[in-house]
């Protein structure tokens, strides 16, 4: 008996390991750009990184909400070397003309949303939420400007605050727009962190530019600009991913998933893959009655958690890129 027990757990320690969340890959578009202005030089190293795709239901309706998250580090130079040459850095993501069925959002209140360093606000810790992209910031930064700082310094550094801040849903066209002002005296150095979500309608094509500006001398707009152009095409079934067709990989994996999800969660989360377009997608299915339980775990923002728990209905989350073209252009 002792013997099939054993082999028993064993096998269970073996699902574990292979069913176990690593941390997802997300999908990343570094870009570095500098600008030659009277006398001195400006560089910015940002990154755009795609967070993850949820879909549940608010007020009936299914919904679609894809998260994103934009870090940035910049850099002023003179002949002499470093340069108290930059007095305010922004974010700016607005909707391409013709596609207008999404909200683009973000949050001043909600925790590690957005910050930046040199700059006053709440002292949190943003290291588990913009170590990762900061270190792809500053991998870039290093060899175009020679100067940078320990992404670790970064997130120490980091506080939560914003002097001029927009979102999507209190403006007519649905942009977001968040601006830090650094004072006249300028600096040298300076980041910023935003993390921001599309909230659309099923069945809708989405196209939206985001841009990092870094600004050079007092109340002007001389500067650098990276832009990226995102264009996602939803997935024919947002709301209930399950129904789309699976492998025989797929089913094996599903059933040996649904058993290693109830013996450790209780089935509060429940792993599973399907196959779209020829390519392989995990997901997770969340029970709704613990949606708040997770939201953190995954980064699903807590005002779009609240809504989907009221609705009693499963969330789905994949970290998965699904359908996501990114084009990096010219600022």
């Amino acid at each position: 008996m002792w013997k099939k027990m054993l082999g028993v757990m064993l096998g269970l320690l073996i699902l574990g390991v292979a069913l176990a969340s690593a941390a997802p890959l997300y999908t990343k578009w570094p870009q570095v750009k500098h600008v030659d202005l009277s006398g001195y030089t400006i560089y910015n190293s940002a990154v755009l990184q795609y967070s993850g795709y949820f879909s549940g239901y608010e007020d009936g309706k299914p919904k679609a909400i894809y998260t994103f998250k934009i870090a940035s580090e910049g850099v002023a130079k003179n002949v002499f070397g470093e340069w108290p040459a930059i007095h305010k850095m922004g974010v700016y993501v607005e909707k391409i003309a013709g596609n207008d069925n999404f909200y683009i959002l973000s949050s001043q209140t909600d925790k590690k949303v957005l910050g930046a360093w040199p700059h006053p606000g709440i002292d949190y810790y943003f290291g588990d939420v913009a170590l990762d992209l900061f270190e792809t910031v500053v991998s870039y930064l290093l060899p175009e400007a020679g100067i940078a700082i320990a992404a670790g310094t970064i997130v120490k550094d980091l506080k939560q605050g914003v002097d001029e801040f927009l979102s999507g849903d209190e403006t007519m066209d649905g942009h977001l727009s968040a601006e830090w002002d650094l004072g006249p005296a300028g600096t040298s150095k300076c980041g910023h962190y935003l993390k921001f979500w599309i909230d659309a309608e099923v069945g809708n094509l989405i196209e939206f530019s985001a841009k990092d500006k870094v600004y050079g001398a007092y109340n002007t707009n001389e500067g650098t600009e990276i832009t990226w152009n995102v264009m996602i095409d939803v997935l024919p079934t947002p709301s209930d991913p399950e129904v789309l067709s699976t492998t025989l990989s797929d089913k094996i994996y599903n059933t040996m998933s649904r058993l290693y999800y109830k013996i450790r969660y209780d089935s509060e989360i429940v792993k599973f893959r399907v196959t779209y377009n020829g390519k392989s997608i995990t997901f997770y299915k969340i029970q709704p009655d613990v949606i708040d339980k997770y939201a953190e775990k995954f980064g699903l923002p807590l005002s779009i958690a609240e809504k989907f728990k009221k609705s009693g209905k499963p969330v789905y989350y994949t970290p998965d890129s699904i359908g996501i073209t990114v084009v990096s252009a010219e600022g």
